[in-house]
């Protein structure tokens, strides 16, 4: 017999995992030619809120479109190095941060 709370804690994750999505955020960087990408999850009713609004949220710095359980969010404008790109995905973040925290 299974131990009662690991069923629940396996059904809770489960549970879970079936509420989230994914959101990529991709930093372009050099033309474009190269990027940095970081994974985010986030709730998946979400996720087609953040692919229409993330262009209006960001003043047109970024775009974003939805595949499957995924949400993407890309730069318009690349950075010119590598390390500008890392900040463009912690200002991505943020932007999605404080938009999905207000009601």
């Amino acid at each position: 017999m299974v131990a009662p709370k690991l069923v629940l804690l396996a059904a809770s994750l489960f549970a879970a995992s079936a509420l989230a999505g994914k959101m990529k955020l991709v930093a372009h960087y050099i033309d474009g030619q190269h990027s940095v990408t970081r994974d985010e999850t986030v709730p998946s009713n979400k996720l087609a809120e953040i692919a229409t609004n993330i262009n209006t949220w960001s003043d047109g710095k970024y775009s974003g479109s939805t595949y499957s359980d995924t949400v993407w969010v890309h730069t318009l404008h690349p950075a010119k190095d590598k390390n500008k790109a890392k900040e463009l995905l912690e200002d991505m973040k943020a932007i999605v941060d404080q938009h999905m925290s207000s009601p």
